[in-house]
C-alpha cells in the first residue's frame, strides 16, 4: 500500500511540475508575442565576457559591429561581431590609465574613433582599433574661474560625441563644468584644449558666493543643436548651440530629489522633438519633462527604479516608442539573496514602458540573475539591447525576426 501510495505522489507531483512548465511556457510566450509586436528584440540572448568588475558603459558604433566596454576594473575592451566566435571574447583589452575606473565611452558618429572617460580630468580619444589618437588637456586646478582654465581639474564623468559633426565631444565633470572640445582645435605641448566652457551654477548660491556644483552627465540632441547637462543638486541645465555660452537657456530645478533635498542626476536625453526631455536619478525616478515649461511638474514619472551606480541609465527603441531601464533589488535583498536558484522578485529587472501611453507602469518587465544592471545601449542600426552588469557580463538582447548583423553573426560561429 505504501508503494501504491508513493507513486501516486510521484504521479502528482510530475503533474504539478508539468503544470508550472505549461504556465511557465505560456508566460514566455506572451511576452514573447508581445515583444515582436512592439518590436522589442529579447527572444535570444548572449553574453560578452571577459570583464571582472562592473561594467559603467558601452557604446556602439554606427554599424552596429564594434561594442567597446568599459569597467571599474580599470579596463577597456573591444568587441567585433564580424571576427567573433560563439565565445564572444573581445578582440582587444588594454589599461588606459592604471588605477582609473573607465566610466563613459562613446564613438564618433562614422565609428572611426572612440573617447574615454576616466575616473580622471584628461578623457583619451582613440580609433576603432584601440591605439590612443589625443590625449585631453588637464586644467589648473588652482585657477577660481573655471573658464579660464583649458581643461577639466577634477574627475570626467561623461563623455558625448556629436551626433553628426566627427570633429567635436562634449564632456562633463565633477569641476562643475560642461566642456566641448575640436579636434582639429588648439593643443598644448600634445594635449587637446577645450574649445568652450558651460558652467553649471549653483541654485542656492549668491552673485557673492559661487558654490561649485559637480556636472555628472551630458549629452546632444539628435540634431546637436542643443547641449543638455545633469548635476549633482538635482538640477537640469539646457543650452542652444552658439557661438559663445553663458548662463543656460532652460533649468529645471531640484529635477531630483527626496524631501526636497537635491539627489544626483545619472542620465539626461532630449528626444527627436527637440523638446522632451527624460532624466534618471538617485531618487529612484526616471523623469519626462516639457523643456518649453521648466516650471511645471514632469509630464511623467516613473518611480521605485533602484539604481545603486552613478552611470545608471536608461535607453530607447529607434522610434523612441519604449524606454527600457534595469530596475535592482533593495540593498537588503541583495545580501539576503545567496541561493543561486532565486526566486524572481530577488532578481534585477529589465522593465520596459511605453511612452506612448498615459500609464506609468512597466508594460514588460525580464528578470536579470547575472548581478545588477547599471547600463544600457539599444542599438539603432541593428535593432539589439545591451545591457551591462555589475558581475562583469555584457549581455545582448537579440531576436532574429526583428534583428539584424551584430549579435547574429557571432551567436552561430
Amino acid at each position: 500500500d505504501s508503494d501504491d501510495n508513493d507513486d501516486d505522489n510521484i504521479i502528482k507531483n510530475n503533474k504539478n511540475i508539468d503544470q508550472i512548465q505549461d504556465i511557465n511556457n505560456n508566460i514566455t510566450n506572451d511576452i514573447d508575442d508581445f515583444a515582436f509586436t512592439r518590436k522589442i528584440p529579447v527572444s535570444h540572448q548572449i553574453d560578452l565576457m571577459g570583464h571582472t568588475k562592473a561594467i559603467s558603459c558601452i557604446s556602439i558604433d554606427s554599424s552596429g559591429n564594434r561594442v567597446v566596454t568599459g569597467c571599474m576594473d580599470y579596463f577597456v575592451k573591444i568587441y567585433d561581431f564580424g571576427g567573433m566566435d560563439s565565445r564572444h571574447r573581445a578582440f582587444k583589452s588594454f589599461e588606459p590609465n592604471s588605477g582609473y575606473p573607465v566610466v563613459s565611452v562613446c564613438h564618433s558618429p562614422t565609428g572611426d574613433r572612440f573617447v574615454i572617460g576616466l575616473g580622471s580630468p584628461q578623457p583619451i580619444v582613440y580609433d576603432r582599433d584601440g591605439t590612443v589618437v589625443i590625449t585631453f588637456t588637464r586644467g589648473d586646478m588652482y585657477i577660481r574661474d573655471m573658464t579660464n582654465t583649458k581643461g577639466h581639474v577634477m574627475e570626467v564623468t561623461c563623455v558625448q560625441w556629436h551626433p553628426t559633426d566627427k570633429n567635436i565631444i562634449l564632456t562633463s565633470s565633477l569641476d562643475g563644468t560642461l566642456r566641448i572640445w575640436d579636434l582639429l582645435g588648439e593643443a598644448h605641448f600634445g594635449n587637446l584644449t577645450n574649445k568652450h566652457v558651460l558652467k553649471i551654477r549653483s541654485l542656492t548660491a549668491s552673485a557673492s558666493t559661487l558654490t561649485r556644483i559637480g556636472a555628472t552627465c551630458c549629452s546632444f540632441s539628435s540634431n546637436g543643436k542643443y547641449i543638455l547637462g545633469g548635476a549633482t543638486d538635482g538640477s537640469i541645465h539646457i543650452w542652444q548651440e552658439r557661438k559663445t555660452y553663458s548662463r543656460p537657456d532652460v533649468m529645471i530645478k531640484l529635477a531630483h530629489s527626496i524631501d526636497k533635498k537635491p539627489c544626483t542626476v545619472t542620465a539626461i536625453h532630449m528626444l527627436n522633438d527637440n523638446m522632451t526631455v527624460i532624466s534618471r536619478g538617485d531618487d529612484n525616478t526616471i523623469k519626462i519633462w516639457n523643456s518649453k515649461k521648466p516650471n511645471n511638474p514632469p509630464v511623467k514619472i516613473f518611480n521605485n527604479l533602484n539604481s545603486f551606480y552613478p552611470t545608471a541609465n536608461f535607453a530607447l527603441s529607434p522610434d523612441e516608442s519604449i524606454l527600457v531601464c534595469g530596475n535592482n533589488p533593495s540593498v537588503s535583498s541583495s545580501i539576503n539573496n545567496t541561493s543561486a536558484d532565486s526566486s524572481t522578485d530577488k532578481k534585477s529587472l529589465l522593465c520596459f514602458y511605453d511612452l506612448n501611453q498615459d500609464i506609468t507602469s512597466p508594460c514588460m518587465q525580464l528578470g536579470i540573475s547575472d548581478g545588477a544592471i547599471i547600463y544600457l545601449k539599444w542599438a539603432t542600426s541593428t535593432n539589439q539591447i545591451f545591457c551591462s552588469t555589475s558581475k562583469g557580463i555584457t549581455r545582448v538582447f537579440y531576436d532574429p525576426r526583428l534583428s539584424k548583423k551584430g549579435a547574429l553573426q557571432s551567436a552561430g560561429r
